[in-house]
């Protein structure tokens, strides 16, 4: 699998409250990696990078093109939606300590994520700070639930 990997972020969280494989861990390998599914597959429908930049346009010659393949772009599907294979390849997965692995092992998500001489790239695997918000929140809910059971 092609893939990004975050470790270590975590590890001013976990503080006392619990080693590997303690309560808050099992909590984190649940809950984490389905925020990060969210936001990754989120991209395919709003077209745009981590960064929140867009995606550039099909060019009008692969526009034609699908569209004599039989795929309907008058609306949608758009970019990389047609067949919704490489949405359906992401993955995230929790990894050894408290990493998680997120990535595509559709064997085009590398041309697409950094694009080659015919082929633009179109960013779909990141970190961006809105995913940062959103896990730091979960694990504060997770930290502050799991508190109040010790």
């Amino acid at each position: 699998m092609w893939n990004a990997v975050i470790d270590g972020y975590f590890e001013t969280v976990k503080y006392n409250l619990t080693d590997e494989g303690g309560i808050l861990h099992q909590a984190y390998r649940k809950s984490i990696p389905p925020i990060i599914l969210k936001h990754v597959q989120d991209r395919f429908w709003t077209e745009t990078t981590p960064e929140g930049e867009s995606w550039k346009p099909l060019a009008q010659f692969t526009v034609e093109s699908k569209t004599r393949m039989g795929y309907q772009y008058i609306q949608n599907p758009g970019i990389l939606q047609a067949t919704r294979n490489m949405y359906n390849s992401i993955d995230a997965i929790p990894i050894e300590g408290w990493g998680i692995s997120f990535g595509s092992d559709d064997p085009l998500a590398k041309k697409h994520q950094y694009g080659d001489i015919k082929l633009p790239a179109r960013p779909f695997l990141g970190w961006n700070n809105q995913m940062e918000i959103d896990v730091q929140s979960k694990m504060q809910s997770l930290v502050n639930e799991i508190s109040s059971t010790l």
